[in-house]
């Protein structure tokens, strides 16, 4: 069946062994497409509600969806989305990085499930990310996602002996000593 006419496929069209039936089907035209309805019968009667397979032209794939920055560190991330509907054929995945307001990726990563991880990162870097699924028709409108790498931490020195120290030395009285309230402040 489709939008205009309904066609019965002729014994020949199909083969039935035992309890498989089968049926080599193309589609040449946009009028081909549609949906395929099959009923089976026994001794014991006849299947009321057929058995449908639609068929439908292949197209681009759709968007990655969910999409999940779940580790970040100084120089890495790792992100995991869930596949759209891939259009009627395999399709494969791509992360292209970006750094702020360029326009040329930083890296391109390709897969064939949607999670990357994406290594040798600049520490404290913001990044855009843009992830796309492609098939032989084309490619899924993309999704971007922000993202940042984690700074290294501060690495503070201690005053060491012959050092100057950016802290503050205590007062000292005019004998020579620290003022108790001072030191406690202090």
């Amino acid at each position: 069946n489709n939008t205009v006419d309904s066609t019965n496929f002729r014994p020949g069209e199909y083969t039935v062994t035992g309890s498989v039936s089968r049926l080599r089907y193309v589609a040449y035209s946009a009028r081909d497409y549609g949906t395929v309805f099959c009923w089976a019968s026994n001794i014991v009667g006849h299947q009321s509600d057929p058995c449908a397979f639609t068929l439908q032209p292949a197209g681009a794939p759709d968007s990655v969806r969910d999409c999940v920055l779940t580790n970040q560190s100084a120089g890495s991330l790792h992100i995991t989305c869930q596949p759209g509907a891939d259009g009627g054929l395999t399709q494969n995945f791509r992360a292209e990085v970006y750094t702020g307001g360029s326009t040329k990726p930083l890296r391109v990563l390709e897969g064939m499930s949607p999670v990357f991880t994406l290594e040798g990162l600049a520490p404290g870097g913001d990044y855009m990310v843009t992830l796309t699924a492609i098939n032989r028709k084309g490619i899924s409108p993309p999704v971007s996602l922000e993202a940042f790498t984690l700074k290294v931490a501060e690495n503070r020195m201690m005053a060491v002996s012959g050092v100057s120290s950016s802290q503050p030395e205590p007062e000292e009285s005019a004998d020579g000593t620290v003022s108790p309230l001072l030191g406690v402040f202090l």
